[in-house]
């Protein structure tokens, strides 16, 4: 019983255990004789000697929240879900620890924030005093407001003075020796090594510490813990399996047990084969039996350096009974994918799939012709030694069932100008050419699919000579190269290849590309119409029958290696959605990746709060979490969301030197996608007339007296364009912005016209602004004398307007759609706009 229990506990100490015992400092755990145990082979391997730290981190602190202590610990080897370093706080009155795993250092001002905001709300406690060491993650001016604005002292170590966070310091110790000895024990591989210190931190946080007799669990929540679900790490399972179909096969699967579930009651598994880890409640356990399967590295638990490793990433809500530790926790993907070097893939324990992936794409490379051998003597005559290429492999898990990718790919950045590549620009298409070809589409009732060009790049021939070393796991004899003939992957003039050879391939069909839009192409034969729409190598193809587009993909597929979904599901991160009356776009993939960034769970019902005015901060410092989140959002804002269009322009301009104020208005615009994750951008059939109507809306005035202007376009109902901008110019009246307005919306709708003039049922299109005096001087029926200092661009639309290729309309204010453009507005008029502009 008592090895039993020394395993279950993480190898705690058996003094340990009879304290907890003693003192009752935990429930679930049987009364037994705790007798000193023999030598325990993965303890004496796992837990070196050590000194202690001195307990000056202790002093002055009286209950929790009066000291936090907060440690950043890396590199580290990269984790399961791709993560370096770890984030380590802890309460120092109760030794609650929390562990949150970090891609990079710049990540760990945000998370401490949200921790530190988490503590307070769920434990009532004020934090008093923070302790950190002086890195830039912990000492700028982002933190330092948050820290201001709560009344929060920040103490700062003295460098070098590592008994002045001790406690902490101790903690990192014990957990990584629990850890590491847990791995050990169970002969799991080092990927899983997260689990393990999420194990021990469960542990840690359940267990006596010092002279202490009771839990830092119960000391911050006031309750016992239930030791009832811990398991041996490591111990085999069998999983019921609830995909499993109704017939006499095997209903469960094996896994072994590598945590506790924290958000319900159940258990996590590595289910080997597979290499995922899974979640289940329906298990049954084996006491006697780890896994034994022979580690492709023999020491790979011994690469782990116990000074230096400690994270419990993986941390997660925990139960319902839990929940004032979980809101201290972190979570994270336990299965997310991995790109992974060579050498760790070859030592993983799916070493034979990547091998197999690995011959796949050196054998399709064959097929295509990618490259030829040559002797570096060879080599010499046409590049210098300095311009041939390393390659590396890049792999990927995809699809369902999965698959093991491996792309070889050239690091294009040792190319010399002039000697190995020329020209490298590629067209890349807007998201208005594609809404529009699925517009034009539903009013003329044709035929779309989308489709997917197979290794593109190596299709087409590249244009320099370029050089390459044979990459790792392709066996040649010394001073052998490889000499490319086609644009292999990583080379930089590989996706202007590729454009060349695909518009020279589609103009011997018949297409004609777009001067407006070098990505889109248009058709026009005996045999019908159709429009293409390509992205690198992925694209849209709509046509007036199915004959027409029968004949368009065979051609194509005599050509290229083309993979055709009739069946639309989605394109270039767009999930589309193809209904009775057109298509329904949206993106609620990517808005759940950045919803689950995240702390709290609240909802916002509008964009940005009403009147938020936001000012700039003096530090040139740049946020790289900041511009992360707003990257996403502008793909989102561009693709399908134009309604938060003006509200991601406006964050935008705050990527320098943010502040508490800034991140808070980021996080209100994010739990509004929350809130309206399901809403579409609707392509639909409506009967409206197949031309273009631009509503156009400036807001004069803001930030360093520059105003804003947006637009919506809408061909026959359908949002097919729209933009918010900052102007460049000041203007001097509110007219001016208006007329400015005009300008930049009337070169949309031209170009959208340019471009598919033969598929438009209109002459021209119309502009509607709700600004009378605006309209008048594009229209020349007023005086022009206050703008007779404006830049002659914009007098574009005076042009437009008398030689009638555009129409311009006064509409009321309370029709003007491109207002949300603008400005901040209150909730129903941000829902007036969903209904208005086709959003559901």
């Amino acid at each position: 019983m008592s090895e039993l229990w020394h395993r279950q506990l993480g190898h705690l100490s058996i003094r340990n255990i009879k304290q907890i015992m003693q003192f009752k400092a935990a429930d679930g755990i049987p009364l037994f004789t705790a007798d000193n145990i023999k030598i325990c082979h993965p303890c004496s391997m796992a837990k070196a000697e050590h000194r202690p730290f001195i307990s000056a981190s202790r002093k002055h602190v009286h209950r929790p929240g009066n000291v936090i202590a907060a440690d950043l610990i890396g590199p580290l080897p990269i984790s399961i879900d791709g993560k370096r370093h770890a984030l380590v706080i802890q309460d120092i009155f109760s030794r609650l620890t929390a562990v949150i795993a970090l891609t990079n250092k710049s990540e760990a001002k945000f998370q401490l924030r949200l921790w530190m905001i988490k503590f307070m709300n769920v434990t009532k406690f004020t934090i008093q005093t923070i302790r950190t060491d002086n890195g830039a993650e912990f000492c700028n001016h982002f933190f330092n407001d948050f820290l201001k604005e709560k009344g929060i002292i920040h103490e700062l170590l003295v460098p070098y003075e590592h008994h002045q966070n001790g406690q902490i310091e101790r903690t990192n110790r014990t957990l990584s020796e629990m850890a590491k000895t847990s791995l050990i024990a169970a002969n799991l591989p080092t990927s899983l090594w997260p689990y393990a210190f999420r194990h021990a931190a469960w542990i840690f946080n359940r267990t006596l510490h010092s002279n202490s007799k009771i839990t830092p669990y119960e000391i911050v929540g006031s309750r016992k813990p239930s030791l009832v679900q811990l398991r041996v790490f490591g111990m085999k399972a069998f999983i019921f399996n609830h995909q499993a179909k109704k017939d006499l096969g095997p209903k469960s699967i094996i896994g072994y047990h590598i945590g506790i579930m924290e958000d319900s009651k159940g258990w996590l598994f590595w289910i080997p084969e597979q290499g995922t880890v899974v979640r289940s409640a329906s298990v049954r356990f084996n006491e006697d039996s780890y896994f034994n399967q022979k580690l492709t590295t023999p020491h790979m638990v011994s690469k782990i350096q116990v000074d230096n490793l400690f994270d419990g990433s993986m941390i997660k809500q925990l139960d319902k009974q839990d929940s004032f530790v979980s809101a201290l926790s972190s979570s994270s993907d336990p299965t997310a994918n991995l790109l992974m070097t060579y050498d760790e893939a070859m030592s993983s324990l799916q070493a034979d799939d990547w091998k197999r992936a690995i011959e796949e794409e050196l054998n399709s490379m064959n097929e295509q012709q990618v490259f030829v051998k040559s002797s570096i003597g060879e080599a010499l005559k046409e590049t210098p030694r300095d311009s041939i290429l390393s390659t590396k492999w890049v792999f990927a898990k995809k699809g369902s069932p999965e698959r093991f990718k491996g792309r070889l790919v050239a690091r294009g950045f040792r190319q010399i100008h002039g000697i190995n590549f020329e020209e490298t620009f590629a067209p890349t298409p807007t998201f208005g050419a594609l809404c529009l070809l699925f517009s034009i589409a539903c009013k003329k009732k044709w035929k779309v699919c989308t489709f997917d060009v197979k290794v593109a790049f190596l299709h087409s021939l590249i244009d320099k000579p370029v050089y390459v070393w044979p990459p790792k796991g392709m066996n040649q004899p010394k001073y052998t190269v490889l000499k490319l003939q086609k644009a292999l992957y990583g080379t930089k003039q590989a996706a202007r290849c590729w454009w060349l050879h695909l518009k020279g391939i589609l103009q011997q069909i018949g297409f004609k590309s777009s001067g407006e839009d070098q990505s889109t192409y248009f058709y026009n034969s005996d045999k019908g119409q159709a429009m293409l729409w390509i992205h690198v190598d992925d694209g849209a193809l709509a046509g007036s029958s199915n004959s027409v587009i029968n004949f368009i993909c065979l051609e194509l597929d005599r050509h290229l290696q083309i993979k055709w979904d009739k069946e639309i599901t989605g394109l270039v991160g767009l999930s589309i959605t193809q209904t009775n009356t057109g298509f329904d776009f949206n993106q609620s993939a990517l808005i759940d990746k950045l919803t689950g960034l995240l702390a709290s769970k609240i909802t916002a019902s509008s964009p940005l709060p009403l009147n938020c005015n936001l000012l700039s901060n003096t530090s040139k410092e740049m946020d790289r979490e900041y511009l992360k989140r707003i990257g996403m959002l502008l793909y989102i804002a561009q693709g399908t969301r134009p309604d938060i269009s003006y509200a991601v322009n406006y964050l935008a301009r705050f990527s320098m030197g943010t502040t508490s104020a800034h991140w808070e208005a980021l996080e209100h615009l994010i739990s509004y996608l929350r809130k309206t994750r399901n809403s579409n951008l609707q392509i639909s059939e409506d009967e409206k007339p197949n031309a273009l109507r631009c509503y156009v809306d400036a807001n004069w005035g803001g930030e360093g007296n520059r105003s804003t202007h947006g637009f919506i376009i809408l061909h026959g109902g359908n949002p097919i364009a729209w933009q918010s901008k900052q102007q460049a110019t000041i203007a001097l009246s509110t007219a001016q912005a208006e007329y400015i307005a005009l300008s930049f919306a009337a070169r949309e709708c031209i170009w959208l016209c340019n471009m598919c003039h033969d598929l438009l049922d209109c002459k021209y299109p119309l502009l509607l602004s709700d600004n009378k005096t605006a309209i008048g001087i594009a229209t020349d029926t007023v005086s022009r004398k206050q703008t007779r200092h404006m830049i002659r661009e914009f007098n574009l639309i005076n042009e437009l307007i008398t030689s009638n290729k555009i129409e311009l309309c006064w509409i009321s204010t309370h029709g003007q759609l491109a207002d949300i453009m603008t400005k901040s507005l209150e909730q129903l008029n941000v829902k007036k706009f969903l209904v208005n502009s086709n959003m559901t």
